[in-house]
């Protein structure tokens, strides 16, 4: 049987419980990471948006730029600067995710990531991420009024057995769920869980890194080439 976690106050002496927990942060230092980078990061953007690119950009990118086109060719998670984000950082969170969602233990492999450039006004429209256990957003420079994660509420469905106000889905779509986030956040949630990016309202760029970590069992994507990157996070006895 699962435990709750801790109560969480909300206020007016109201606490919350969470049962089962479904989205989680951990906190990074990507932003001494992305000085380094941001440059040659540009760069490779810049070419998939040209007309030149043999990579695709992105359907969902409204306004933005995502190398998800390249995501196994040169998948930035086994950039060596990020050796120790995927290799230690992120297999203890994803440990312990497995554990509190009652996973039976086989091998994790991260097994795909991208970065998104996400300039003033743009944004990353409604998707999930198919046949995917965790997917992870790692935020690598977050302006502020840049935009936050936004997610579905999962339990959206249920809500139409209630009576639920006119207003209710438009015009405040509170059937959707603002996630602050900053530079340095590392947001973990399962891949069956809608979400979509909130609109750059700053001034400047917006970049966020995404892998998707997948149950070795679970998939049928052909591991070769992945080795070298060491993507096989994490074994449970």
């Amino acid at each position: 049987m699962l435990t709750a976690l801790p109560d969480q106050s909300i206020g007016n002496g109201i606490t919350s419980i969470n049962p089962y927990p479904f989205i989680f942060r951990s906190h990074y230092n990507l932003s001494d990471i992305w000085k380094d980078i941001k440059g040659e990061t540009d760069v490779f953007l810049d070419f998939i948006e040209s007309p030149n690119s043999i990579y695709k950009n992105s359907a969902l990118e409204v306004g933005g730029v995502s190398s998800v086109g390249r995501c196994r060719h040169d998948p930035p998670h086994g950039w060596r600067v990020f050796d120790d984000l995927t290799n230690n950082h992120i297999p203890s969170i994803v440990d312990q995710v497995w554990d509190m969602w009652s996973l039976k233990g086989v091998y994790r492999n991260m097994t795909e990531s991208w970065i998104n450039r996400h300039p003033p006004k743009a944004t990353t429209l409604e998707h999930h991420h198919h046949n995917v256990t965790v997917a992870i957003c790692a935020y690598l420079d977050v302006p502020e009024g840049s935009g936050n994660l936004q997610i579905l509420n999962p339990l959206h469905t249920f809500k139409y057995a209630e009576p639920v106000d006119d207003g209710y889905e438009m015009p405040r779509q509170d059937h959707w769920i603002d996630i602050p986030v900053k530079t340095n956040d590392v947001i973990y949630f399962p891949g069956w869980l809608k979400h979509r990016t909130g609109a750059n309202n700053s001034d400047s760029n917006r970049y966020v890194m995404t892998m998707n970590v997948t149950a070795y069992e679970m998939t049928n994507i052909d591991r070769g080439g992945y080795d070298e990157f060491n993507n096989t996070i994490g074994f449970i006895e």
